[in-house]
């Protein structure tokens, strides 16, 4: 039997002999990838490798995320935005997130700060950009971390609908009433604050049909998880999850040099978040 199949962020070759042993002349297996090694392992067929951005066009896509209105006249910005430009490589995820870190820094010393940071030590592979990553998340408010571990729960390419979504999150109390700002508001800021920075991605607008009634559709705003971002979700909520009297607590916040303590924003009960 002839059949077509695409496999999506394949990280090992494990598969081929299975994916080769099935389907008939003709089948097309379309397999995407980080890995040159899987790649050329996996493939019949020269693979198609997608390059990575031109300098300018790696500028003009930190530019639109963290100065639209341009830097031209700043000689001294400029200067400390091209080297944390240059640090990216190329990465458009990494550039998105810089760019919105950055958006939200009006000083000097901040910039000199991120740029000084060692955000391209790795050793590269799945985590190649996974520093600059963690750099924007331990630059979030301690209600934005929780919130956005939290998204650790959903599945890989999960739809996630805005408003559900919020509740979930007053309802764990991870968003408090700030001034005149309720917990709505608060939690409406807090989604927009993290697709601008890129740690939620594909926001948009659906018609689904409603749960007790097909016959009736509803509006709702929709988003998901960059993979890399669904991984970062996940390692920082395993890093600070602890049990302690037969209950689970999360404890936000992110580990230093890799030794597993954190730094804790808060203590909540969550039974059952790591089942």
């Amino acid at each position: 039997m002839m059949y077509g199949m695409k496999i999506k962020r394949m990280w090992e070759d494990e598969l081929k002999p299975l994916l080769c042993s099935v389907g008939g002349p003709g089948s097309v297996i379309v397999v995407t990838c980080r890995s040159k090694q899987v790649a050329s392992i996996m493939c019949t067929v020269k693979p198609h490798e997608l390059v990575f951005l031109s300098e300018e066009d790696s500028w003009e896509l930190f530019l639109n995320k963290a100065f639209s209105n341009g830097v031209d006249d700043q000689p001294e910005l400029v200067a400390i935005l091209r080297r944390i430009v240059n640090k990216c490589e190329g990465l458009p995820l990494a550039l998105k997130m810089m760019g919105g870190l950055l958006s939200s820094k009006e000083k000097v010393q901040e910039w000199k700060a991120i740029q000084e940071s060692n955000i391209r030590d790795n050793d590269g592979g799945k985590y190649e950009v996974m520093p600059i990553l963690k750099l924007s998340y331990k630059h979030m408010s301690s209600e934005m971390k929780q919130c956005f571990a939290f998204c650790a729960v959903f599945r890989k390419d999960y739809e996630m609908e805005k408003d559900r979504l919020m509740q979930l999150w007053m309802a764990n109390g991870f968003i408090q009433e700030e001034g005149t700002m309720d917990l709505v508001h608060k939690g409406e800021f807090i989604f927009d604050e993290l697709v601008w920075r890129s740690f939620l991605q594909d926001k948009k607008v659906v018609v689904k049909p409603a749960v007790y009634d097909g016959d009736t559709q509803y509006e709702t705003i929709v988003c998901k998880m960059h993979d890399l971002m669904h991984d970062l979700a996940k390692d920082v909520t395993d890093e600070c999850v602890v049990t302690c009297d037969e209950s689970t607590y999360l404890q936000v916040g992110i580990s230093e040099a890799g030794n597993g303590r954190s730094s804790p924003e808060k203590n909540c009960m969550r039974p059952g978040l790591t089942d």
